[in-house]
């Protein structure tokens, strides 16, 4: 009778046990399925802003030239910047020296190293500089503005005479510097940074100038861009000009950069 008693004590310790396993592995199933539910949610909707941020600019080189008879070689670009959407929007913007492969991806080319910064310099590396050109006092004639509406040229310069002008590239559009590793080409990894060492085998040591541009629907503004291809730490030499260049376009999302758009500089 004893032992029979027992057994029958034994039955609903083991039924709550069982019942607490599938409980607990019913939490675990259901946790696992909503933290699936939110990504895709979640890249779902960034799929969506960086649809809506490529479909609304278009940019496009009205004039460039470029200065190899000294070192840095220096390139200028004149390029006109639109929103196309029905809506305001921020843009965020760079010039990365990228090559876009077969495959619709873009990959960094080895003058990533010193465009838009010296990534191995112990200065500043700085070689990206934004301005505004527009007519800043209505008398029909453009000028190239800095930060602070601060008139810098009241006709447009040569490209050549911009170098090593420290007033001009300390007077320039202030800029967002932002790491690499923040910096996605796609929707998808590696980040900027890796690419960067992945396929071109440069360190990203230094982050990434980005101009903040805020634009109505149907406002064009025209930038001025300036870019040294400047070794700091060879100050003698003349670099060539990057083979391929382009005026990328970023939307923020959840802290990171994902470019929408890339728009080819002409570089020859």
């Amino acid at each position: 009778m004893t032992r029979h008693a027992r057994r029958g004590q034994a039955t609903p310790i083991t039924v709550a046990i069982m019942i607490a396993a599938t409980l607990a592995l019913a939490l675990g199933i259901y946790a696992y399925f909503q933290g699936r539910a939110v990504q895709v949610e979640e890249d779902r909707i960034l799929s969506l802003e960086i649809a809506n941020t490529a479909s609304m600019i278009d940019a496009s080189t009205i004039s460039w030239t470029s200065d190899d008879l000294a070192s840095p070689t220096v390139l200028c670009y004149y390029v006109d910047v639109m929103n196309i959407g029905d809506q305001d929007k921020v843009f965020w913007l760079t010039v990365l020296p990228i090559a876009r492969q077969a495959s619709g991806y873009y990959m960094p080319t080895g003058s990533i190293g010193l465009v838009p910064m010296d990534q191995d310099t112990t200065a500043t590396g700085t070689n990206l500089y934004f301005y505004q050109f527009t007519d800043s006092n209505g008398d029909g004639e453009m000028e190239i503005i800095g930060q602070g509406g601060v008139l810098l040229y009241p006709v447009p310069p040569a490209c050549g005479d911009i170098r090593g002008n420290a007033t001009t590239l300390n007077n320039a559009l202030a800029v967002r510097w932002v790491n690499p590793a923040s910096i996605m080409l796609s929707k998808d990894p590696p980040d900027l940074a890796e690419l960067a060492q992945r396929v071109a085998g440069v360190t990203m040591a230094k982050d990434i100038p980005m101009l903040r541009l805020r634009l109505a629907p149907g406002e064009v503004t025209t930038l001025f861009i300036f870019i040294q291809v400047d070794d700091w730490d060879s100050p003698t030499d003349i670099n060539p000009v990057p083979e391929s260049l382009y005026l990328a376009v970023f939307t923020e999302f959840n802290g990171r950069m994902y470019m929408a758009i890339a728009f080819e500089l002409p570089t020859s």
